[in-house]
């Protein structure tokens, strides 16, 4: 069977999954994978089946099953949620995936919350770039070994499928980890452009840190850190959600244009996926050097 994965790419804006729950609606597919954790698949089953969806949120909120604050989750995820409601009526055999394990999900969390412990200490003053570097590298290892993970995963059953649509966070990297497995991709971007949030440049600078094996200075280090911080405390935590911050921000500090986004090669050797920048290139397994 010729399989073909529509991935829509989401930012962590809710105008962004807004516009993925009209893909959920308009779009034609026979499986739809989500990027929630896997013991809530049983919920949107019934959510799908037709049973309104504050029932389904109070269950699954009743059985602890969101790691982050729930109010954050909801904000981006209700929209995704709604266009699942009833989703059975008009697409009766379309089989929901979860790709998220529950303990990625809880790791994922404990280390977002670990970072903004962090921040909190720098909109305090005290910054310890070493302490900054160290759980960045930590979270983004364990994201690079996630992703790897979701991406076999929705490969593998991608093709019992003839059609199938992906709701995804990951960047435009995971079209060639796709076509490596085998896989047709469409990539389709909700919000375009879009321009990265601080918080999200920092993170990018250090992958590719990681990657491409070379050490960001301590001054650049620094300096991106403050862009966080000050996104944080001057943006976001004056604005009712991460939306209307990132509206005042980019009125205010709006890069020229998008950030560029860095050529990454990744193919197989045996089981070992390489990432490759520029003549560099570093296996999984050597990433784990920077996690220590």
């Amino acid at each position: 069977m010729n399989s073909l994965v529509k991935v829509f790419i989401t930012t962590p804006l809710k105008a962004s999954s807004e516009l993925a729950a009209q893909a959920i609606r308009s779009e034609k597919y026979d499986a739809l994978f989500l990027t929630f954790h896997k013991d809530i698949e049983y919920y949107l089953y019934d959510l799908a089946e037709g049973e309104p969806l504050e029932t389904i949120v109070e269950k699954i909120l009743k059985k602890n099953l969101i790691a982050e604050p729930s109010a954050a989750w909801i904000y981006w995820a209700e929209p995704v949620l709604k266009a699942l409601e009833g989703l059975f009526k008009i697409n009766p055999s379309v089989e929901i995936l979860c790709v998220e394990e529950s303990y990625e999900h809880e790791y994922a969390t404990t280390c977002k919350v670990d970072l903004a412990v962090l921040e909190f200490k720098g909109i305090l003053g005290r910054v310890d770039i070493e302490q900054w570097r160290k759980l960045l590298h930590e979270y983004i290892l364990f994201s690079l070994h996630s992703s790897q993970k979701k991406v076999d995963f929705i490969a593998e059953e991608a093709k019992k499928h003839r059609e199938s649509l992906c709701i995804s966070f990951n960047s435009g990297s995971i079209k060639r980890l796709f076509k490596i497995l085998g896989i047709k991709v469409q990539l389709k971007y909700t919000m375009k452009p879009y321009f990265f949030l601080p918080p999200q440049v920092l993170q990018r600078v250090i992958r590719k840190e990681m990657i491409c094996g070379e050490a960001v200075p301590d001054n650049v280090l620094e300096e991106l850190i403050e862009q966080d911080i000050d996104f944080i405390s001057n943006y976001l935590q004056s604005s009712k959600n991460i939306d209307e911050a990132y509206e005042k921000w980019i009125k205010v500090k709006r890069p020229k244009k998008p950030l560029k986004k860095k050529r990454f090669r990744a193919v197989r050797a045996g089981t070992v996926r390489i990432y490759a920048c520029g003549d560099r290139a570093s296996t999984e397994r050597d990433l784990g050097k920077f996690s220590r």
